[in-house]
């Protein structure tokens, strides 16, 4: 790094060029990926390929090209021109696949004259189809709300499909409305997501450069540390063009992470520079700071990264792809450091040292000597909480849609919401012997929580013989691919030459999607299905949200597990001791337990997506604290003669930096926490600040204490010497039995003596 440092001195004006190049392309990059829709904000589609819902959505786009979807709910009258010419409009839109509303039911009517030419046993009832499409509102004379079932050819999260659903509410806008589907809930989430997310980004650093004005001790500095890193947080957002698709929270939340994560390595380059300036000059104070500083936060970045890479064990793929974009952050932020930093701390040396001033200093010296004096009563309090903690996190409720607040505050709004929970059932034509298409109606509108069912055979009602001649006859099949029909029907290749035949079910829910009853409603849907017919296919938010269940509990152990376990690694090999490693991953792992178990206490609905990602985030964006008042006991403690003074020292001397990370970290998840109005960054966010508080103050409580006994532990080279040394003397003891045991000839006795000599040299 020595050489490294001359050159970027030597080429600091060449460095700058070449950054406002690349600041320029992030600034590009940044708005092409937000314009050219590679922001994806639909959650369900990182599910795995195995789950239902996965397999489901294949399968309606490769054979019914159902993609996105819209639920559109507006006012009208009974007889509504004006809508009528409306609706029509919205069906001649391009990327439209499928448009149904209420006035399509009710020309099935003359649709019988079609079948009676056909001469086919058909009855045809359009009352609760008509009902299920068309509301009245109540208290108001001749107003309904009208409901346009849309399937669109474009996938939810895309560009193409959030414009078409901008036209089609633009020809309803003078009207009272409402939307839902994948496609709005999709597009509601990325606007409100991105809408707010400058702002959030301005309060954040203006709270960092607070708390970087108080805790360093120059005015200037601060700036000069958002400047650096904000560029890499620029080039970060930029350059995750190159991914095919980033999903919204990893996008926006990466940003307020990375600058609140690697903030330390800006200050702690400081402080290095402020020692060496004190006896060089600027340029020679630069070139020793930066290969001691670049060797020390080169470790640090191992751990955060560390814990990141258990995000890669999630069967959710969204783990995987928040690491992508923060891994990457925390690796440009420290090319900043090394890079950029000290090029600008070169240039600005006069302005840092006339801008002087007293920075705000931490006391928690009562605190470190009551763990110190009092370490076996804060060991039992730890071990006590550890029942409790697990039982209260083990007994968390969990949302797994809820993306947004729910604004119900129209009859048009509700309504829609309950759209919004619908499911689609593909299914075959023919069910299993026995059973009829309406019976299998019948069966599903039992279900307290179904709303509505609808169907072909909603309306129409034919015997399998009629069905089965329609499906033979050349001329008649056409009956099942245009009218009403139309959508509702597709001949399925199965692949080897046979095919199927499949028809389309919409069923309404009522209520919520995620209390008990929904889960018990699907379970039982999915029963009756499965009675009446074979390899059905099925969307929906309940398939959704059945399958993230499944998932979660298995995605938590393992990024718990394996997060622990890498940073594990890492300690071990910093530490050179198992139980130092283990001690200091566990006292992190508590702090999570804790933080968990508060959001028992305080009965909130957790998100699966932090539930699963907290135990790897918060473990790596605070195992920080526990290296850093341990790597200054283990430089220390050969100073005192009592452990338990150089543990106090350890920890009053690094904890004033460990309570400005953990503050610098609080302060910018608080901004994204108040600021945005996406649940799930909202829970992410709030839960790593209050982690960050909970981790610092374990550091200062409990793992002083657990310091004092880190000086008579031995080395995990040297336990493996240890049973190495065991191991030859019990070889050595058998040659020296055995031997003894033989006659022994003149011959012999000059081998054994060998022998013995081999022995005691082992032994040795």
């Amino acid at each position: 790094m020595k050489k490294a440092g001359k050159l970027i001195v030597k080429y600091k004006w060449a460095i700058l060029a070449l950054t406002a190049v690349v600041i320029a392309l992030s600034a590009w990059g940044t708005v092409e990926l937000i314009t050219s829709g590679k922001i994806n904000s639909d959650m369900m589609s990182y599910l795995p390929d195995e789950f239902e819902t996965t397999k489901g959505l294949e399968f309606l786009r490769k054979n019914f090209n159902i993609n996105g979807d819209a639920m559109i709910v507006v006012e009208g009258t009974g007889d509504d021109e004006d809508l009528r010419q409306r609706a029509e409009s919205i069906r001649q839109m391009e990327g439209v696949s499928r448009f149904v509303w209420v006035e399509d039911i009710l020309k099935m009517d003359s649709f019988k004259s079609v079948i009676d030419w056909l001469d086919l046993d058909i009855t045809i009832d359009t009352a609760e189809l008509a009902a299920f499409l068309k509301h009245p509102i109540e208290g108001e004379e001749d107003k309904y709300n009208y409901v346009f079932l849309i399937m669109m050819d474009y996938s939810p999260s895309t560009k193409e499909a959030f414009n078409l659903l901008d036209d089609i509410t633009a020809q309803l806008k003078d009207r009272n409305m409402a939307s839902a589907g994948m496609t709005h809930t999709a597009q509601t989430v990325m606007l409100e997501t991105l809408q707010t997310l400058p702002t959030i980004i301005i309060y954040a650093c203006l709270s960092l450069i607070a708390i970087l004005f108080l805790t360093t001790p120059s005015y200037i500095e601060p700036l000069i540390l958002m400047v650096s890193l904000g560029i890499s947080v620029l080039v970060n957002m930029g350059s995750n063009i190159f991914f095919p698709s980033v999903s919204i929270i990893s996008f926006a939340t990466s940003s307020i992470l990375q600058l609140a994560l690697t903030m330390d390595y800006a200050v702690f380059y400081m402080h290095i520079y402020r020692e060496k300036r004190r006896f060089f000059d600027k340029t020679e104070a630069t070139l020793k700071a930066i290969p001691e500083v670049a060797s020390s936060i080169v470790a640090s970045a191992f751990t955060t990264i560390g814990g990141f890479l258990a995000l890669y064990f999630m069967r959710f793929e969204l783990g995987a792809d928040l690491a992508n974009v923060l891994m990457k952050g925390v690796f440009l932020s420290l090319l900043s450091v090394i890079i950029l930093q000290p090029i600008f701390v070169l240039l600005f040396d006069k302005l840092l040292l006339k801008t002087q001033h007293k920075e705000l200093r931490f006391n928690p010296k009562s605190v470190a000597r009551f763990a110190v004096k009092e370490r076996f009563l804060v060991f039992i309090a730890a071990l006590m909480l550890i029942v409790p903690l697990y039982m209260g996190q083990s007994r968390l409720t969990f949302s797994y849609y809820e993306t947004y607040e729910q604004k119900l505050d129209t009859p048009q709004q509700q309504l829609a919401y309950e759209l919004g929970n619908q499911l689609i059932f593909a299914v075959p034509l023919f069910p299993k012997e026995g059973k009829t298409h309406a019976e299998y109606i019948e069966e599903i509108k039992k279900e307290p929580k179904v709303s509505g069912v609808m169907g072909a055979f909603s309306a129409m009602r034919m015997s399998e013989e009629t069905l089965r001649e329609i499906v033979e006859d050349d001329f008649k099949r056409k009956f099942l691919t245009s009218g009403y029909a139309q959508g509702y029907f597709k001949e399925v290749d199965k692949g080897g030459g046979e095919k199927t035949w499949y028809t389309l079910y919409t069923i309404g829910i009522k209520g919520s999607a995620e209390d008990e009853d929904a889960s018990r409603c699907f379970a039982n849907l999915s029963r009756i299905s499965s009675e009446y017919f074979d390899n059905v296919y099925q969307i929906g938010m309940l398939v959704g949200i059945n399958d993230i269940k499944e998932v979660t509990p298995s995605d938590f152990l393992w990024v718990t597990v394996v997060s622990m376990a890498i940073i594990l690694v890492i300690l071990i090999l910093l530490f050179r001791s198992f139980r130092k490693g283990l001690l200091l991953v566990l006292v992190i792992e508590l702090g999570i337990w804790i933080n968990l178990c508060l959001s028992f206490l305080l009965d909130q609905r957790l998100n699966f997506m932090v539930y699963i990602m907290i135990s790897s985030v918060q473990l790596g964006c605070t195992v920080d604290y526990a290296i850093l008042a341990a790597n200054r006991f283990e430089e220390i403690k050969w100073q005192y003669t009592k452990r338990q003074d150089a543990a106090f020292a350890a920890t009053a001397s690094t904890f004033p930096a460990i309570a400005t990370s953990a503050a610098i970290l609080l302060a910018a998840c608080m901004s994204m926490y108040l600021g945005s109005g996406n649940l799930i960054i909202k829970q992410l966010t709030g839960m790593l600040a209050r982690g960050a508080v909970i981790s610092a103050f374990l550091v200062l409580a409990l793992q002083t204490g657990i310091m004092v006994y880190f000086r008579g532990m031995k080395s995990f080279r040297e336990t493996v010497d240890a049973v190495k040394t065991k191991i030859q003397a019990h070889k050595a003891k058998k040659l020296r039995k055995k031997a003894k045991n033989q006659p022994q000839s003149a011959n012999q006795r000059g081998i054994n003596n060998k022998a013995k000599t081999k022995a005691l040299n082992q032994l040795k």
